[in-house]
């Protein structure tokens, strides 16, 4: 079993006036998929850090991954409780015993407030919690709209969700969708906290032996996946053969898109100045070196990736996908945004324009982390000790 890198608490994680409105709520139950890599399992992790060291008593409970370990850093008083396993093919009455097996953890541990991430594990949560007192927050980590869900599970967001306490999601896009579509679901907007510095994972990818001091680097990150777009950003990048002679493109991630990309990188003649090395464990050495960060999602939730690099000082260039982007890069002086139905065409005049312009990379990068700023864990936590406050 892999283990999970070393937890350091970070000093601001709970100051005195913190830690006192936090421990009104003694105790918290917060659910996901698995422990291991994920944007929802870093952002439930990095939360219930946060609650840990600002007194609360946090079980943090895998729901669906029994096995996995964890993989983001952990702090030692969070408390990891997993469900019994439950071999067997994913029958209904397999799911019945699993919603049974939660039930029974949240009667024994009797919890001031659940918190559940996905909405799988969302709709999970609530029907084990139905008529036990415990309120709970569920957390939308997508755009609902662009995620598609089965029949079954749509009519089971409908039936459940108005029985939380709070939905909370990640952008005022995905409340309007709330809004419109689920009005009788309360919700909330708190964006992902951003938790610096970053914390090193156990796969270092050393930079040295890919990018050579003189180069510049156009950085991405993600899972290698069409909703991630990464063949447009192969494309674009291709364009600019004359423009970029001393520039190289890393794709950090991977995913079942590896092949795929791959030939892309062939057909196009580019490899060698565009790379695909996997993933990073330390992913803040990587935005310190990168002179340009592009994000070409279709879709996201909350593009982590990109509010880690604006807070690294890194000009960038995203598609306007629903939803985030636009919430991060607030207008034209933080950074450069892509109107999806532009493509590579837009990509590419937005990379023509500042792979050749340094200053301009200067000032959006200083803009841009300003910005971040906006985003930092201390007032992202803020917002969720005035939610808690109204959830017991």
């Amino acid at each position: 079993m892999r283990r999970g890198p070393a937890y350091q608490r970070p000093l601001s994680a709970g100051g005195t006036a913190k830690r006192r409105a936090m421990t009104d709520a003694t105790k918290l139950t917060v659910l996901v998929s698995s422990l291991s890599g994920g944007g929802a399992e870093r952002v439930a992790t990095t939360l219930c850090n946060a609650w840990c060291a600002a007194g609360c008593s946090v079980t943090l409970t895998p729901t669906f991954d029994a096995d996995s370990s964890a993989g983001y850093p952990l702090d030692p008083g969070v408390q990891v409780r997993r469900l019994p396993p439950a071999p067997g093919p994913k029958t209904p009455w397999r799911q019945l015993r699993r919603l049974r097996a939660l039930r029974r953890l949240i009667t024994s541990e009797q919890p001031d407030l659940m918190i559940t991430f996905l909405t799988n594990v969302n709709v999970a949560g609530l029907l084990a919690a139905w008529g036990t007192g415990v309120p709970v927050i569920v957390c939308e980590r997508i755009h609902p709209p662009l995620f598609p869900l089965s029949f079954w599970w749509r009519a089971l967001r409908q039936l459940t969700y108005p029985m939380a306490h709070t939905v909370v999601v990640q952008t005022e896009t995905t409340r309007a969708w709330f809004a419109s579509n689920l009005p009788r679901a309360k919700t909330s907007v708190i964006p992902n906290p951003l938790a610096l510095p970053l914390p090193d994972g156990p796969a270092e990818l050393p930079i040295a032996g890919l990018i050579d001091s003189d180069q510049r680097l156009i950085l991405a990150v993600g899972r290698l996946a069409p909703q991630k777009g990464f063949e447009d950003l192969l494309e674009a990048f291709a364009l600019l053969s004359h423009e970029t002679l001393g520039w190289r493109l890393v794709i950090l991630g991977e995913g079942p898109q590896r092949q795929a990309l791959d030939r892309t990188i062939e057909r196009l003649a580019i490899g060698g100045r565009a790379m695909l090395p996997g993933w990073a464990g330390n992913m803040q050495a990587w935005y310190a070196r990168a002179d340009l960060f592009v994000l070409t999602s279709r879709y996201e939730g909350f593009p982590n990736a990109l509010l880690e690099a604006m807070a690294h000082g890194v000009a960038c260039i995203a598609y306007d996908c629903p939803a985030g982007p636009a919430e991060l890069i607030d207008g034209p002086d933080c950074g450069r945004l892509v109107p999806p139905d532009q493509g590579v065409t837009g990509l590419t005049r937005a990379l023509v324009e500042l792979v050749g312009d340094a200053p301009m990379r200067e000032s959006l990068g200083q803009r841009a982390r300003e910005r971040a700023q906006s985003f930092s864990q201390p007032k992202v936590l803020q917002r969720w000790v005035q939610l808690i406050g109204g959830g017991r």
